[in-house]
């Protein structure tokens, strides 16, 4: 679909999505019918099926459906409170389109916690000396 209204987008590893085109997704997508069921809301309904099997449910009927109500997800509030990350696979999947797996492993590459420390570590010159003597040194004790 995003393909369809955009013939090019910048390199892989520039490309955001706007928050107008995020906004664009989420009525796309608050119009089409689906339905997901969190983490939380699985374990509860197993809780359920272990407490009726056990036969302690009915004593605790009326505090599961509190908890169930407490638990439950709107899609439209999970839209905006999994905003980033749903942006990040968006966008992640729209690049993709443009520039294959190669693309979509080096868009991957701005959102990696890992190689955003290694290029501060190397960026820094004291940070980088000292893994630079602590790796030297190990590998002295080791021979």
């Amino acid at each position: 679909m995003y393909r369809n209204t955009h013939p090019s987008i910048a390199p892989a590893k520039e490309f955001h999505l706007s928050d107008a085109e995020y906004a664009e997704f989420v009525k796309w997508i608050s119009a089409k019918d689906y339905d997901y069921e969190t983490k939380s809301e699985k374990i509860l309904d197993d809780f359920k099926t272990t407490a009726e099997k056990e036969k302690y449910f009915s004593a605790a009927a009326a505090e599961f459906e509190v908890l169930k109500k407490k638990i439950s997800h709107d899609k439209n509030a999970d839209l905006q409170k999994f905003k980033d990350e749903i942006t990040e696979l968006l966008e992640n999947e729209i690049v993709s389109r443009y520039y294959y797996q190669s693309g979509q492993i080096e868009a991957s590459f701005k959102n990696d916690l890992e190689i955003k420390k290694a290029t501060e570590a190397l960026k820094d010159k004291d940070v980088y000396s000292s893994i630079m003597k602590n790796s030297m040194a190990s590998a002295k004790e080791k021979h």
